[in-house]
This record gives C-alpha cells, sequence and structure tokens, in this order.
C-alpha cells in the first residue's frame, strides 16, 4: 500500500497539470467569444443611444410640426371670419365684395377698350330726328385715353 501513495500523488499531479493546460485552451477560445460579447453589448448600447436620440428628435419634430398645423389652422378660420365664407343667403362676404369690384373692373376695362360703346340701352329715335350728332365727350373718356395711355406705355416699358 505504500507503493499507492507515490503512484497517487504522481496520477493527482499528471491530472492537475492537465487540467491546467485544458483551463488555459478553454480560456484562449472563450477569450476572442468574451471581446465579442463585449463588443456586440455595447455596440447594442450605442444603437439603443442613437434610437432613443432619433426617437427624441422625431418626437420633438412631431410637437413642432403640430404646433404649426395648430397655428395654421387658426390663421384659416381667423381668415375665413374676416373674409367671409360662402353660405348661402350670405352676399356681403369680402369674397362677393372682391367678385364685384372684380366685375367692375372688367366693365371698366371693357370701356376703356372700346370707349365709345353704348353703355346704356340704345334709344330709338324717330326718323324725324336728327341722327347725325356729334355725341358730346363725357368726362370718363379722358379718363379711359389715361388710363389706356399708361397701359400702352407699360406693355412698351416691360418689353
Amino acid at each position: 500500500m505504500d507503493a499507492i501513495g507515490p503512484l497517487l500523488s504522481s496520477h493527482q499531479s499528471g491530472t492537475i497539470l492537465r487540467l491546467d493546460t485544458f483551463e488555459k485552451d478553454i480560456r484562449g477560445i472563450l477569450q476572442p467569444l468574451e471581446n465579442n460579447v463585449k463588443n456586440l453589448v455595447q455596440g447594442q448600447d450605442s444603437i439603443q443611444k442613437t434610437l432613443v436620440e432619433s426617437n427624441t428628435a422625431l418626437l420633438q419634430t412631431l410637437v413642432a410640426h403640430s404646433t404649426t398645423m395648430k397655428n395654421i389652422l387658426a390663421r384659416v378660420r381667423n381668415l375665413e371670419g374676416a373674409i367671409g365664407k360662402h353660405r348661402e343667403g350670405d352676399e356681403n362676404t369680402i369674397s362677393d365684395k372682391l367678385d364685384a369690384v372684380n366685375y367692375s373692373m372688367g366693365e371698366l376695362l371693357e370701356r376703356a377698350l372700346d370707349p365709345y360703346a353704348a353703355v346704356e340701352s340704345v334709344q330709338k329715335h324717330d326718323m324725324a330726328i336728327a341722327t347725325n350728332l356729334i355725341p358730346e365727350p363725357r368726362p370718363s373718356d379722358n379718363l379711359v385715353r389715361a388710363i389706356c395711355k399708361s397701359r400702352a406705355q407699360d406693355t412698351r416699358a416691360k418689353r
């Protein structure tokens, strides 16, 4: 039995040496994996941080856009209130007045282009009434001539 002690001791030393070598080999294999896991965790943290920053920026943009849209909507409502929205029976809106002004300006332009066109309905004359009378110039004829002259000068200046 005395021979078993040194034999067990040498077996234990050999086993410990093999286990140490095995542990070193395992550590050598696991070290790159551990580094990869650390890099992966750092990458995930970086991605998470980027996502949170992007989400925050997107939320701020959304809030700013919503605020802007609310302001625009309020301005449009104020403008509709000032101009007046066309409703049946409501003829006193600014848009209706602008249409009337536009129509009047169109009529004035037609008169300017043809100042001697009949403004009022033509009266039928009897044969006994002289028809060769020269019409007296109206005060508005000078205004029409001035407008036509001004537009002709503007047109020439633009060319």
